[in-house]
């Protein structure tokens, strides 16, 4: 194959016309170049045309024997290297070559100036495996063939029957962690509330009944309540009306300068205020009488080491006042003043009959 070269050659056909061959450069002879206006326009075919001629017998003949023997060199290159154990090959014939070295003289090549080399190709091992990985992947085998399953003849669904195997979904009444939209019959779809018969309570219907009987027993009562202020709203306004006219008329005795003369209120009024007077010196004494009978009665009950710190005076006996447990006891008197030199606090045992404080005081 030539090496393409660097350097154009300007051609000229027979108008004078340079050639476009920038475009051709280096491309091979069998692809078209549209380097042209004109291969832009469509072109005009005839019938007598000879690109619309079929190619002759021999032409067939030549294009199809290529073409085999390009697809043969192609197959028994790629296919062989994919089998584990290849057939023998046939040997080629033996090669001699005329070799003839570029240092010449006595100390090369043992003063020979020419030689003979015969090749011979290696003997292969036809049981070898190839050397070289195959990074394309062999297509698997076909699977096996299916297991006849014997299935029972079709039936026709009814609805009852299509209805009854329509599952809801699982929805979850916490999660929903994509934010769907759910609908809300598809979320009551899954409580399997429709499977359940509704029972209403009969509460339900004595609860407006009772509501309408309460109803109409206010009404009632708020209508007896009316009839009954009606009068009395009466009464009222008479004695409100009488009032203002009472009131009107002394207007006009006092403008036309007639007193009315009652001898009667001065008396009645300190006779009221002495007897308020007499009311509260009363309650006052009543008071006074019960702070005393609780004072006492606490005093009574109050023990003499709470008086002590109140600073409550204790009340002063002349009698002498003796324990009476004392007395039927021979040994209280001798020992109840002990000596202060003395220590026999813990000459007895601590339950003894004797009390520790005899002993310290």
């Amino acid at each position: 194959m030539n090496a393409p070269l660097n350097e154009i050659q300007f051609k000229i056909n027979n108008e004078d016309k340079m050639f476009d061959t920038i475009t051709k450069h280096n491309i091979e002879d069998n692809k078209i170049v549209y380097s042209s206006f004109l291969d832009l326009l469509p072109k005009e075919l005839r019938e007598d045309d000879p690109c619309l001629k079929n190619p002759s017998e021999e032409e067939l003949k030549k294009k199809t024997k290529k073409s085999r023997q390009a697809l043969e060199v192609l197959v028994s290159s790629r296919v062989p290297t994919g089998i584990p154990i290849q057939h023998r090959e046939k040997k080629t014939s033996v090669q001699y070559i005329h070799y003839t070295p570029s240092q010449q003289g006595p100390t090369f090549s043992s003063s020979a100036k020419q030689r003979i080399i015969q090749i011979v190709e290696v003997q292969k091992d036809p049981m070898e495996s190839p050397r070289f990985k195959i990074n394309k992947k062999i297509p698997r085998r076909p699977p096996s063939p299916p297991i006849p399953i014997v299935h029972s003849p079709k039936r026709k669904i009814t609805i009852e029957k299509q209805e009854n195997w329509k599952i809801p979904p699982c929805i979850s009444n916490w999660k929903n962690t994509k934010n769907y939209t759910i609908p809300l019959d598809k979320r009551l779809g899954t409580d399997g509330r429709g499977l359940q018969n509704t029972h209403i309570n009969e509460n339900f219907a004595k609860l407006p009944e009772a509501l309408n009987i309460a109803e109409f027993k206010a009404r009632e009562a708020i209508n007896m309540r009316a009839k009954m202020e009606k009068p009395i709203a009466k009464n009222q306004k008479e004695e409100k009306e009488e009032q203002l006219r009472e009131l009107a008329r002394r207007a006009r005795t006092e403008q036309a300068g007639i007193r009315s003369i009652n001898k009667y209120d001065g008396q009645s009024a300190e006779r009221d205020q002495i007897r308020q007077e007499r009311q509260k010196d009363r309650q006052h004494d009543v008071a006074l009488q019960l702070a005393e009978d609780d004072k006492e009665n606490r005093s009574k009950e109050r023990d003499i080491s709470e008086k002590i710190p109140l600073g409550i005076q204790t009340t002063s006996n002349t009698d002498v006042q003796f324990d009476q447990r004392l007395f039927n006891m021979s040994s209280s008197l001798s020992r109840s003043l002990g000596d202060d030199e003395s220590y026999n606090v813990y000459d007895q045992p601590w339950n003894s009959s004797t009390a520790v404080t005899s002993q310290i005081y």
